[in-house]
């Protein structure tokens, strides 16, 4: 069966893409060189074939041995013969074989041939270190270099390049080196777990505007050795949403994050709790839970606001960095299915002293005091330590104003602040208002700093 690699334990390659730029039919430019370097001390015997999407027989390869060893590696050296070739844009591949492994390792081969009068119409972007069928794994970043040049072999130089993942990593922009030459770096997140991933380059030009694309198919492997936080992993614990504020109880999910299941037993939180550590800005946070694929947190109250990055270190194997956006607050109610939508985790504390969790068969009525707990309302007086349980007296309450609106109409909120005896557990104590129109899924919306909670619900009768 034949496979494709390109792991430690092959060769690697110099590039994975050459451009040749004739000047005129029948100019012939310089041969180029793919350097193949043997790592191991395996023998590799290496052999090539050619093919051609289009013409035919216009490039050779002439290698200048059969086995590279890592003292001495072996090149093969490509020249192109664009006689009686029309003008346009030509693409091959030159296959490298391993005889030993079966494996097999494309080089893509561009060969622009310039009329005497050209007016460029595309963009030609071709990937020089990623090739087709590649294998990487997973947990570790993937340099992306591309070489961008238009129909008529003109280099890009201004512009933008951009690397797009179709299976779910977010875009990665390349920056630049000069001379049509791109550069960036890949953080493979969406097969973490191991799979088929795809890689696109789409090249972009202002003055003419031109566009081009290209791209190729490979896998990740899974690596059980590398904590891995998903894209977006790191959400409110009760919205499931972000940004992320000081204080608030959040969430971070992804693969290999722990060994096993490892709750805090005691308070204040650890900072280090089965075999995890968590850096947010460089601070480490206070750990409640670690498991496999989730990691509970509470952020510290003096976390810089902004874009800043969070990093998973488990045992000593550390995730690539998330980047992760910070605001002053960012409420977030408790939600009785933890999806964050639907029926809130509210309180109704009736005014005999009668209290009960509200569902549509014990719903709350007006004039009904509501305890809603959540978490993400931001910075609180007096001052607490991440990961504390709060004491009580007194009361810690919010610095910033909080509202809270139950059907569209403003409640009364009597207090908002910390949840005594708990970590990170906000409460907001609110009045049911006259004329809220009755019913089992009512929204229930908190906000403060200017930032409003998604709606839950509450039962009212």
């Amino acid at each position: 069966m034949l496979t494709v690699s390109n792991t430690s334990s092959g060769p690697t390659l110099s590039t994975t893409g050459l451009v040749f730029v004739s000047a005129s039919a029948g100019s012939n430019p310089a041969p180029q060189t793919v350097q193949i370097v043997n790592p191991s001390n395996q023998t590799f015997t290496v052999s090539t074939s050619i093919q051609f999407a289009n013409g035919n027989g216009w490039f050779s390869a002439n290698a200048s041995g059969s086995t590279p060893t890592s003292a001495q590696p072996l090149a093969e050296t490509v020249s192109v013969n664009a006689a009686g070739l029309a003008p346009g844009a030509y693409l091959g591949t030159m296959n490298i074989h391993i005889a030993e492994t079966q494996a097999v390792y494309p080089v893509q081969v561009l060969l622009v041939v310039r009329a005497s009068s050209c007016t460029p119409t595309r963009l030609l972007p071709v990937l020089t270190n990623l090739e087709g069928a590649f294998q990487r794994t997973a947990g570790f970043p993937v340099p992306l270099t591309a070489l961008v040049v238009d129909d008529c072999g003109t280099p890009l130089t201004s512009g933008a390049v951009q690397a797009y993942f179709p299976d779910g990593d977010p875009f990665v922009t390349l920056t630049s080196l000069g001379s049509g030459q791109w550069s960036g770096t890949w953080m493979p997140h969406a097969a973490a777990s191991g799979g088929v991933v795809r890689v696109g380059v789409m090249a972009t030009g202002f003055a003419p505007q031109l566009y081009g694309s290209a791209g190729v198919a490979g896998s990740v492997a899974a690596n059980p050795a590398a904590p891995v936080v998903s894209i977006g992993g790191a959400v409110n614990a009760a919205s499931l949403t972000s940004p992320l504020a000081p204080g608030t109880f959040i969430s971070i999910f992804g693969n290999n994050l722990g060994t096993a299941v490892t709750q805090a037993s005691s308070t204040p939180f650890s900072t280090s709790l089965g075999g995890a550590q968590v850096l947010l800005g460089g601070e480490a946070m206070p750990l409640q839970i670690v498991t496999p694929g989730q990691i509970n947190a509470v952020v510290p109250f003096d976390a810089p606001l902004g874009v800043t990055q969070l990093i998973v270190e488990q045992n000593g194997a550390y995730a690539m960095p998330e980047t992760v956006a910070m605001a002053s607050a960012q409420p977030g109610v408790f939600t009785q299915n933890q999806s964050g939508k639907g029926a809130g985790v509210i309180v109704v504390i009736q005014a005999s002293g009668v209290q009960f969790l509200n569902t549509p068969a014990t719903p709350a009525s007006a004039g009904d005091a509501l305890v809603i707990y959540g978490t993400g309302l931001g910075a609180v007086s007096p001052p607490l330590a991440a990961g504390s349980a709060t004491p009580y007296p007194p009361l810690t309450n919010t610095v910033n104003p909080v509202t809270v609106t139950v059907g569209g109409q403003s409640a009364q909120v009597l207090f908002a602040g910390m949840t005594p005896g708990y970590v990170g557990l906000y409460q907001i104590n609110a009045i049911v208002p006259q004329g809220v129109a009755p019913g089992p899924s009512v929204p229930v919306v908190v906000s403060t700093a200017g930032a409003s909670s998604v709606p839950v619900t509450v039962a009212i009768q």
